[in-house]
């Protein structure tokens, strides 16, 4: 199974997460930077997913999951679960993660890119 993630490497949330995520797969799986993947973004948006809005992870080339969506599909992924893979996987499993818990992230996330002087939305 390929497993090809896009995140935002600008914002640190996403860039230990990706990390988290690729030290713990069995999958042959590729992270790539949104800002610096363009075309792919455009692609995904013309299909109906936009990265400004949440994570984008594609297995095998077709089958894609956004946002929340994404989060949990990578949860259901990771095997050997260590500790802080459990406390993830309980908060990703809980009832209100996609309508609670993940647009709150990306609250947060955009308000700490706005901080650190990033613009939270990519530009494609």
């Amino acid at each position: 199974m390929k497993v090809e993630l896009f995140y935002d490497q600008e914002c640190p949330f996403c860039r230990e997460y990706s990390k988290f995520v690729m030290l713990r797969k069995k999958y042959d799986i590729s992270i790539y930077n949104a800002r610096e993947n363009i075309s792919v973004l455009i692609n995904f948006r013309n299909q109906g997913y936009d990265i400004n809005t949440g994570m984008i992870v594609q297995i095998d080339g077709h089958k894609i999951y956004h946002g929340a969506d994404a989060a949990k599909k990578l949860d259901e992924l990771i095997e050997n679960k260590g500790f802080l893979d459990k406390c993830i996987s309980k908060i990703v499993k809980a009832p209100g993660f996609k309508t609670i818990v993940y647009p709150t992230v990306k609250l947060i996330r955009n308000i700490l890119l706005r901080l650190l002087g990033k613009n939270p939305n990519i530009k494609y």
